[in-house]
């Protein structure tokens, strides 16, 4: 997917989500301000960056859970960052943060486990798991989705529940 000339990234609506590893996948318009608005946050506080496509001015670096421990990473901490006027938002999130979903989309196309996420998306596609998102978006919701359906994902694969489970584990 070619989003703006860059191949690397999510887009929603007009904003950008790209993982830190594959900032070098960015174009220069895209990267700069990104790295500018990491001056404004700790060394270390965010993993992926998300970036208003209508004008770059307003950055969003945050702070998800480990890509590679979980299958959907939740929100812990954002810093918004207003590049005309230096304003830094910061917000955390402890009670049903949102769930970052499609996660292969926010790494380079050669990423480690890159692969592996997309499997698990394209399975979890297949069973009709990513319909109406905007109210899956939060953990919770997501949870819930996944016990209607009978299954749990673990070590990025689905699974049935283990109330719905009978003589098989993988589904």
């Amino acid at each position: 997917m070619e989003i703006d000339g860059s191949s690397t990234g999510k887009r929603v609506g007009g904003a950008l989500y790209v993982h830190q590893s594959a900032m070098d996948c960015l174009l220069l318009e895209q990267s700069r301000p990104i790295a500018a608005a990491a001056e404004h946050v700790p060394k270390g506080n965010w993993n992926v960056a998300k970036i208003d496509l209508a004008d770059y001015r307003a950055v969003s670096l945050l702070n998800y859970e480990d890509f590679a421990e979980h299958a959907f990473p939740a929100l812990r901490q954002s810093h918004r960052v207003d590049l005309g006027t230096g304003v830094v938002t910061v917000r955390r999130y402890q009670t049903n943060p949102p769930i970052l979903h499609r996660k292969e989309l926010l790494l380079a196309p050669d990423a480690p486990g890159r692969d592996v996420y997309l499997a698990l998306t394209r399975e979890l596609e297949r069973r009709g798991l990513f319909v109406d998102m905007t109210r899956r978006g939060r953990q919770h919701a997501w949870e819930a989705a996944l016990a209607e359906a009978g299954i749990e994902v673990r070590d990025h694969r689905v699974v049935a529940s283990r109330t719905t489970r009978g003589s098989f584990d993988d589904c």
